[in-house]
Formats: C-alpha cells, structure tokens, sequence
C-alpha cells in the first residue's frame, strides 16, 4: 500500500482519516471500540470505499461539534421541525454517503465472481493472498479457492474473488511487484466461487536433490534381512 500524506490541523478537523478498506464487521467494530476506549478527543464512522467496500474513518470530536453548530444555527431560522431537531435537523446531521462502487465489466455479464490461476514460489497460500490483497487494496476476505499448496514448492491453482474486476489484477500483473514468484493470469468471470473442498485432484512433480544415482539403483543401500 502506498504511504498516505500527513493531513494537517485543519484537514483533520474537516475530513479526518480514511483507514484501510476492512469488510471484517467483527474487527471494524473492535477499531470503533479501540478508538472510543483510548482517544477520548476522536470519534469514528462507517464508510464506503471507491470499490464498495467498507472503511472506517477517523474524526476529530471538534469536527463534530462544529457542524452540529452550524446545522443548528441552520435549524434556528427555519423553525418548525428543523428547530425541534426533528425529522430535517435528523437528516441532515449525518455525513453524506457516498457511493463511489466501481462498474462491473459488461463481459463479466451475471457473473459475480472473478477466477484467476494463481502461480506462487517458496510461500503458502494464504500469504500469496494476503500479498495479493494488500497490493490490490481489498480485503483479503474477497478470496477463495478449492485447496491450501504448500511454502516449500513451485505451485498454481486456481482462486476466486468476489467483484473483483480482471482489470484491476492485470494492470498489477503488469507492474510485476513480486518478480515471477507471485502471478495472477488466466482471468475469467464465474457464477460461483471456490469452496474448499472443490477439488478434483493434484499433479505433482517431484523433484530429488542430493541423492546418487547408483545408491538409487541399489534400493538405498541398507536393507533390513
């Protein structure tokens, strides 16, 4: 992920901080909790990111305050409900919400799923996905995929991805961020995603390093008799 630029005083009071997009409910709850608990002055919202997903920005309490003064100064004039707080003063107290999803590719058609062939060295499979997400800037929630390969191989196998559009990994793929040791190709749309347990089988080439040909020949060597 790219390094964000300090916002100054009054950016903070105005717009405060956008964290990481984070669609795990469970931990943006523990965030809000943690903030409220340790940083008295801040408060913390919900909020959609441009790709849909959910991210938790952080306010300056003063930020709060000021624009609840001024939707009441606002309210004082216009009397009736507004000055009862009511239905329009209600409304209007909420930051907007904006929706800023991207468009899902005409290609893609009712498929809601991206599938891609995703090739890894010297590291397992969640790590490959987690190093995915986080150069993509989505939660690493999104993937899915039939089985787990191991650290110590050269492996591919196929991965899902929930509206995840091909362009986004290929114009990764074009940056080439991890060498060859890490590739995402072969991109296709699907109805479904990949379960564990939705795999038919594995090809394994097995390479042996170290060991003479004779002793091989001879059955190893030592056998018990």
């Amino acid at each position: 992920a790219g390094r964000a630029t300090a916002p100054n005083g009054e950016e903070l009071l105005r717009d405060g901080v956008l964290l990481s997009r984070d669609d795990d409910k469970v931990h943006r709850k523990a965030v809000h909790e943690w903030i409220k608990r340790h940083l008295p002055r801040l408060t913390s919202t919900t909020e959609e990111d441009a790709d849909g997903g959910k991210c938790v920005r952080v306010l300056a309490k003063s930020a709060e305050a000021s624009a609840g003064t001024s939707q009441d100064s606002g309210r004082g004039k216009g009397g009736g409900k507004g000055g009862k707080g009511g239905k329009g003063g209600g409304k209007g107290g909420k930051r907007p919400r904006r929706d800023n999803r991207i468009d899902w590719p005409l290609e893609a058609g009712s498929h809601r799923y991206l599938e891609f062939t995703l090739y890894k060295e010297n590291r397992d499979t969640l790590h490959a996905i987690l190093q995915l997400a986080q150069s993509l800037h989505v939660s690493q929630n999104l993937f899915t995929f039939a089985g787990t390969k191991d650290r110590r191989a050269v492996t591919a196998q196929r991965v899902s991805a929930f509206r995840l559009p091909a362009s986004k990994i290929e114009q990764l793929m074009a940056r080439k961020p991890f060498g060859d040791s890490l590739v995402a190709s072969d991109c296709t749309y699907a109805p479904a995603p990949l379960r564990l347990g939705m795999l038919g089988g594995n090809h394994f080439t097995i390479t042996l390093r170290d060991v003479d040909g004779s002793d091989a020949a001879d059955g190893g060597g030592d056998a018990g008799g």
